[in-house]
C-alpha cells in the first residue's frame, strides 16, 4: 500500500479506534504501521497547534546551547566530553 493510499484511508477516519482498525487491517510491515501512526500523530498536533504558533513560540524561546563547542571546551580543559555506553547489541 502507498502512502497516499494510507493518508487517504486514515482522513477519512474519524475516530481512533477506526483508524488503528485501518492500519491493522490495511498494513502488513510493521514500518508501515510506525509510519501511518506517526501521521495520525502529525495531524492531531497540527488540528491543537497550527505551524504558525509554533514558529512563534519557538522565536520566544533562548538559544540553543552550542553542544559541539561544549564538548571541545571540555576537551580542550582535559575533562571528560562525552560519557558513553558500548553495548554488544541492543534490544530493539
Amino acid at each position: 500500500m502507498t502512502l497516499p493510499t494510507l493518508q487517504s484511508k486514515i482522513a477519512v477516519s474519524t475516530t481512533i479506534s477506526t483508524v488503528t482498525t485501518a492500519i491493522t487491517y490495511n498494513v502488513s510491515d510493521i514500518l508501515k504501521k510506525i509510519l501511518a501512526t506517526k501521521y495520525v500523530e502529525v495531524a492531531a498536533a497540527k488540528k491543537r497547534l497550527s505551524i504558525t504558533d509554533l514558529e512563534a513560540r519557538v522565536a520566544d524561546t533562548p538559544p540553543v546551547r552550542d553542544f559541539v563547542g561544549a564538548i571541545r571546551a571540555k576537551h580542550a580543559a582535559g575533562k571528560a566530553a562525552v560519557i558513553a555506553e558500548i553495548k554488544k547489541a541492543s534490544p530493539s
